[in-house]
């Protein structure tokens, strides 16, 4: 046996096994890539954070509860002028305060309704003049 007791061309590491050096190309683009995405993140989350105690910046949850607070509000107001007007304008027949309560509830429907999609049916909205 050679020097050490060591065989001659035995063992050892295999070529490109093991950790790789810092000083690969690939790695290295691999690494600075991720530093500058976790940069860029931290930095978004340092600005939303500047935001929301300046106060320009709102929480989702936040808004959804005013806006659905503010339609129900609306929805109230709407379907109550059907009654407001039976008892303010005496002259109104049954049937004229059953045709303008159901024109506001198709109108509250209607905004109900994703945009665009006039007929309710999920499809293009309908060209008037073509349906007629």
């Amino acid at each position: 046996m050679p020097h050490g007791g060591k065989r001659a061309n035995s063992g050892g590491k295999r070529p490109g096994s093991g950790r790789p050096k810092a000083s690969d190309p690939k790695i290295e683009e691999t690494l600075q890539g991720a530093r500058r995405r976790k940069e860029r993140a931290l930095a978004d989350l340092r600005e939303i954070e500047v935001h929301l105690k300046r106060g320009t910046l709102l929480e989702a949850v936040a808004v959804e509860k005013a806006w659905t607070d503010m339609m129900r509000r609306l929805q109230s107001g709407i379907l109550a002028v059907t009654s407001r007007l039976r008892q303010q304008l005496l002259h109104l027949t049954p049937r004229d305060i059953q045709v303008i309560d159901r024109e506001l509830r198709d109108a509250l429907a209607a905004l109900a309704l994703p945009a665009g999609d006039q007929d309710g049916d999920g499809g293009p909205p309908v060209d008037a003049e073509r349906a007629a």
